[in-house]
């Protein structure tokens, strides 16, 4: 069966036509100018948030001329604890990095520090970030003063202060340029 013509209602006698066309609307788009004024207090402004907010870490830059190949590593994440009494940096370079006294259990032992237990804390670093838990040791485990719960897992963030026993140490996610 073929489909038939399409048709005008019968009140309609011609097709419907638009009135008229619109013209195209046009934009005149003048650059705006920027009077020293507006950059000085822009720069002010910059300077005032940056000022305020000093929790904000500041990554240092070098001209790209001054970079060998050597130096691509210190820009990307390496973290580590730097131990506050002889200023050695332990890198984080396991999934599950043990701390203790023990040189057969932990995979960076603190020697002559009766403070310190067996396997004191685990480091885990999973999916990017690091996290430290508490091995259940005799004399606790401190970050930002506050005291770890054993077993439990807590967050390392760039600067933290961690003791061990009577151990200071400070996490760092780069090492300094």
């Amino acid at each position: 069966m073929p489909i038939p013509e399409p048709q005008l209602a019968p009140h309609i006698t011609q097709p419907i036509q638009p009135a008229s066309i619109p013209e195209p609307l046009q934009f005149h788009h003048e650059p705006e100018q920027k009077s020293g004024l507006t950059e000085q207090l822009t720069s002010d402004a910059l300077d005032r948030i940056i000022e305020a907010d000093k929790s904000i870490p500041v990554i240092p830059t070098v001209p790209v001329e001054e970079l060998s190949l050597d130096d691509l590593g210190k820009f990307e994440p390496r973290p580590h604890l730097v131990r506050e009494k002889t200023g050695e940096k332990i890198y984080i370079n396991k999934d599950e990095f043990k701390i203790g006294k023990s040189k057969i259990h932990a995979d960076y032992s603190i020697d002559n520090n009766t403070a310190i237990s067996r396997v004191h804390v685990v480091v885990i670093r999973r999916n990017g970030v690091c996290y430290m838990e508490d091995n259940n040791s005799t004399n606790g485990t401190f970050v930002d003063g506050n005291r770890l719960e054993p077993g439990r897992e807590i967050l390392l963030k760039a600067n933290m202060h961690i003791i061990l026993g009577d151990e200071g140490f400070t996490y760092l996610l780069r090492d300094e340029v």
